[in-house]
């Protein structure tokens, strides 16, 4: 009987200890579970802050580029207005193209903090509706980026062609000039269609900047609400 009575009692004890060992160990996990809850919703706001920021500089690229576009679309409009008059004289021409105002530029999104979440794979911290949003917006620009690379490699190559035919130097001297050599008719029409052709590429170039850009900006001031939002997980 004494045994017994021992026995039982070190069972007891013996659950006890597991049972005390097992809520320890559920405590321990539990407290580690919420530290590394807080670590995510730590990481998720630092980087959220980032993102926003990245959103907001390439918006206000974004519509820069689109008032350039717009600017430039008018004088370029304004030139074919001038030429479709007809009677005007092939020198003439030339100079009122040479006064077109127009820029060079690529568009390169300002994205780096989302491609590092889809690199590192911490895109994950952030919610599925928040992630939809933020990889149709990179599909779009990366789109945008892409079509403008492709026109501007066609503006360029029409540039070189009518620089064969023209002097669009823009040091105030006149090759011709200095050579003593007077350019023929026939080359003037050559480079003036090439300088036509150099507009038209320019002018798809703006109107696909100016379309796709206000559609970018449309998306981007949708992602900044959703990542504004209180929940940044859910």
């Amino acid at each position: 009987m004494i045994n017994e009575s021992n026995l039982k009692r070190y069972l007891i004890y013996a659950i006890g200890e597991i049972l005390l060992v097992m809520i320890g160990i559920l405590l321990a996990l539990q407290v580690n579970n919420l530290n590394e809850e807080k670590k995510s919703r730590i990481q998720a706001n630092l980087y959220k802050e980032k993102i926003i920021a990245d959103l907001v500089a390439d918006t206000i690229m974004i519509n820069n580029l689109i008032i350039k576009s717009e600017k430039a679309v008018r004088s370029i409009q304004s030139y074919f207005d001038y030429f479709d008059k007809g009677g005007i004289s092939i020198n003439a021409l030339i100079d009122s193209s040479t006064n077109v105002k127009w820029e060079r530029y690529r568009y390169l999104p300002i994205n780096h903090t989302l491609i590092d979440l889809k690199s590192s794979g911490k895109i994950g911290l952030f919610s599925e509706e928040k992630r939809k949003s933020l990889f149709q917006l990179t599909r779009q620009q990366e789109y945008l980026q892409s079509i403008i690379d492709i026109r501007v490699k066609e503006r360029n190559k029409y540039i070189s062609e009518r620089n064969k035919y023209l002097d669009f130097d823009p040091s105030e001297n006149n090759f011709y000039e200095i050579v003593q050599v007077i350019q023929s008719e026939d080359s003037k029409i050559k480079g003036l269609l090439q300088q036509h052709y150099v507009f038209k590429e320019l002018l798809g170039i703006y109107k696909i900047m100016i379309s796709f850009g206000n559609s970018i900006k449309e998306s981007e001031i949708k992602c900044l609400e959703l990542l504004n939002e209180n929940n940044i997980m859910n």
